[in-house]
């Protein structure tokens, strides 16, 4: 049964229910987690690692770009990535704690 109310939609089964409101928060919180976790596997990265993440995936700057600030060739560029991706994601919330 749906039920409308001023406040919020709630989707009702028998006694127990789920908000719409309440799976945003679910939502919010958890990807305040994961901005969380990643922040802190980005800064186990070794400083040329990070400036390379962030100039990467925070804030778009191309291969060349990046390789120009790191005094490094494009190819490196792209092998570290694809390095520091794959250590990314071998790191799990699990094996963090």
């Amino acid at each position: 049964m749906l039920v409308w109310d001023l406040r919020h939609v709630s989707f009702m089964d028998g006694e127990e229910g789920i908000t719409l409101m309440g799976q945003m928060r679910d939502d919010r919180a958890e990807k305040a987690f994961h901005f969380y976790f990643l922040t802190e596997l980005i800064e186990r990265l070794e400083p040329k690692e990070q400036i390379l993440i962030r100039m990467r995936f925070y804030t778009d700057y191309a291969q060349t770009e990046v390789a120009a600030r790191l005094g490094v060739s494009q190819v490196q560029v792209s092998r570290m990535e694809k390095r520091i991706l794959e250590r990314l994601r071998g790191w799990s919330p699990a094996s963090y704690v």
